[in-house]
């Protein structure tokens, strides 16, 4: 009912029906279009109060969006589906498809931004930034900024503390950052590619400069075994110029001397 108290033409949905099946183009989605449709009506049958009233009330495009939008996220293909239907107040399900095609090939979906990350394959905030800005597809219901902010990038794990050597007595290893990049991943809710994770690990371990452990230990041992002189060193020798092999114990205590005494 409407406020003057008369009856709107929307309170008959059978009356709607078939206006819209007899009076409304597959093609026209938008507001404006289904409006343009009934005003060209010329015999009468629907008046300006009528196409107006219907315009606003079946399944549009900007009644889809305006539903994504108060979601506040990205939907997901399903989620885009359920929603055109949740809209179609009048059980209309050609037009629901016809619409809902629309909006699919304007309005960004949760696998669209999954797909473009897969294939610009983001490394930097930049990147990601970058990639967000440039999609081909409206981004609605969520931040632009937020969806960046999703994609775990170089930055997110080097910030980590998970990864900060300065945080730990520890050693940060090469392997505890791709640990770190895929726990992050994992988190973020996206289907990421293991590929791009595993890049990310890798420029990460530049950056924090985490080497392998078994490159670790390797340098462990080297490291124990050291060349020295009798300048740093008690004379060991009776040749003093010939140098001998000091071997440390963890503590960094002389653990036994081996080379030539010529």
């Amino acid at each position: 009912m409407s406020q003057s108290g008369k009856t709107d033409i929307t309170d008959h949905p059978d009356a709607v029906r078939r206006i819209v099946d007899s009076q409304v183009s597959d093609d026209s989605t938008t507001v404006e279009e289904v409006l343009n449709d009934l005003r060209s009506v010329s015999d009468g049958r629907v008046t300006r109060e009528h196409a107006q009233s219907i315009s606003n009330s079946i399944v549009t495009e900007e009644r889809i969006i305006q539903a994504i939008e108060a979601s506040g996220e990205l939907p997901t293909a399903g989620e885009l589906n359920a929603i055109t239907s949740a809209v179609d107040e009048f059980g209309m399900g050609d037009r629901q498809s016809d619409v809902l095609n629309s909006v699919s090939d304007r309005v960004a979906t949760t696998e669209d931004f999954e797909a473009a990350i897969e294939r610009d394959r983001p490394l930097t905030r930049a990147d990601a930034e970058a990639m967000v800005s440039g999609m081909d597809k409206e981004i609605r219901g969520a931040d632009p900024q937020d969806l960046a902010d999703d994609i775990v990038t170089v930055e997110d794990v080097v910030q980590s503390p998970d990864t900060d050597p300065r945080r730990s007595s520890e050693p940060v290893f090469r392997e505890d950052v791709e640990s770190t990049t895929r726990d992050m991943s994992a988190g973020s809710g996206l289907a990421d590619s293991s590929d791009r994770v595993d890049e990310v690990a890798r420029e990460a371990s530049r950056e924090i400069g985490a080497p392998s452990e078994s490159a670790y230990k390797r340098a462990q041992i080297q490291a124990v075994s050291e060349t020295v002189t009798p300048a740093n060193e008690p004379d060991v020798a009776n040749d003093s110029s010939t140098p001998v092999n000091v071997v440390r114990d963890e503590s960094g205590d002389v653990a036994g001397v081996y080379g030539s005494s010529a």
